[in-house]
């Protein structure tokens, strides 16, 4: 995997249609990295609790064999103050900036210049710094498209699960924060808590997980982080 580059420049992102020309500051991938790191620190040392402390910031388990998120609250005054970056994009928005689906502007993206030039396509993302969504690394445009839409990693429809549902919000969260968008508290808390689910739940984007006849608190936390997740992703949780 390629080391970070350091974008000195604008990234320039147009929608097709409900986007007007935007431009998101790619102030620096590294320090996109820098954070990501930080995250899966934090997940790290959640998944294994007896190497945490103090114990009392650790959730408690359920009766089931799986362990309870932790669920995104607020918890300083200025948890949902942006601290800098460019508007997040919805998961339409990265479904048109691929090299795979229908009607996508990878040719125009690379006609710009490419990723050198700042015309950054999802397929670039998933190269480095590579996305991680619960036990999945997606691998390829097909399957972060696919993930996008709710779907398995095959193509066949989950959009009653849960956890796919989380997942697309996660997997547009991730590639928005990988180009430099605005991040706060509650965004940065709301990706870490979306990714310890999927891995409570051993995600790999195949078969089902929280879909009907599925309840509970895995459930219920998830709705709450495809709320959380979606809000950012539409520039609406950091202001």
């Amino acid at each position: 995997m390629s080391s970070y580059p350091i974008l000195n420049h604008f990234v320039k992102l147009t929608h097709l249609n409900d986007y007007p020309a935007v431009t998101l500051r790619a102030f620096s991938l590294g320090i996109s990295r820098g954070r990501r790191v930080l995250i899966f620190l934090l997940l790290a040392c959640l998944a294994a609790i007896s190497a945490c402390s103090p114990s009392q910031n650790i959730p408690e388990p359920l009766e089931s064999s799986t362990t309870q998120p932790v669920r995104p609250t607020q918890t300083q005054p200025d948890f949902h103050k942006s601290r800098g970056g460019g508007e997040p994009r919805s998961a339409s928005y990265w479904l048109q900036w691929n090299s795979c689906a229908p009607d996508n502007r990878s040719e125009m993206a690379a006609a710009n210049g490419g990723r050198a030039a700042g015309w950054i396509i999802l397929d670039d993302l998933l190269d480095d710094p590579g996305i991680l969504l619960g036990e999945l690394q997606v691998g390829t445009c097909e399957e972060g498209i696919n993930l996008l839409q709710n779907k398995d990693v095959e193509g066949f429809e989950r959009g009653g699960d849960m956890a796919y549902q989380l997942a697309a919000q996660l997997l547009a969260a991730q590639l928005n924060l990988a180009v430099g968008a605005e991040y706060c508290p509650a965004g940065d808390q709301a990706v870490a808590a979306g990714q310890l689910l999927l891995i409570g739940q051993g995600f790999n984007g195949r078969g089902g997980y929280l879909g009907p006849p599925a309840f509970g608190q895995d459930v219920e936390t998830a709705q709450i982080l495809v709320e959380q997740l979606g809000d950012y992703n539409s520039g609406q949780l950091c202001r």
